[in-house]
């Protein structure tokens, strides 16, 4: 079904695409509305929840389609789940600051 969801499914027929989007966007807008509490209440950090709420459910769909078609046979749900909140609560890039930009060198 997961596999159907993600792939198969879509343009075949447009009123179920209408309702897939209707689906998503309804889970973007309560995954937003709930991440703004959050902010309020000082345990998520700052940004604008709708862009936090689409990468959050573009990341969770992503991995359970790789699950279904690869068959991450090797993960438990319980490390999944261990791996999605880690990546949730503090992301993945450690830097402080953006990089200086540096001029690339034009192709001869």
């Amino acid at each position: 079904m997961t596999r159907i969801l993600f792939t198969a499914a879509l343009g075949v027929d447009p009123a179920f695409d209408r309702k897939l989007a209707v689906f998503y966007d309804g889970m973007v807008q309560l995954l937003a509305e709930s991440l703004r509490d959050g902010q309020a209440l000082g345990i998520v950090a700052d940004g604008e929840p709708r862009v936090l709420a689409i990468l959050s459910v573009g990341a969770l769909k992503e991995l359970l389609y790789q699950a279904v078609t690869l068959g991450l046979a090797e993960e438990s749900a319980e490390a999944l789940t261990q791996q999605i909140f880690a990546f949730l609560t503090a992301g993945y890039l450690r830097v402080s600051a953006a990089p200086p930009s540096k001029k690339r060198r034009a192709s001869r």
